[in-house]
């Protein structure tokens, strides 16, 4: 996590867990889609780093926050 704390833009991230079904999710939130499309740049060299811990691709998309309490 330290490595991700330390990108550009970076606010936070929750990493869910399904353990019943062996999967895992993680929310982060950036401060500029500029940074969030930086990060998944570097996210997709990280998969490649730990590509054998992985049984599947993960799979990577965004969304938009529209409203945040």
């Amino acid at each position: 996590m330290p490595s991700v704390q330390q990108r550009k833009g970076f606010r936070s991230v929750r990493l869910l867990v399904d353990r019943q079904k062996g999967k895992i999710a993680s929310l982060g939130l950036w401060e500029t889609e500029a940074d969030f499309q930086a990060t998944i740049e570097w996210h997709q060299e990280q998969v490649i780093k730990f590509a054998g811990l992985f049984i599947t691709s993960p799979v990577v998309g965004g969304y938009e926050v529209v409203v945040e309490v």
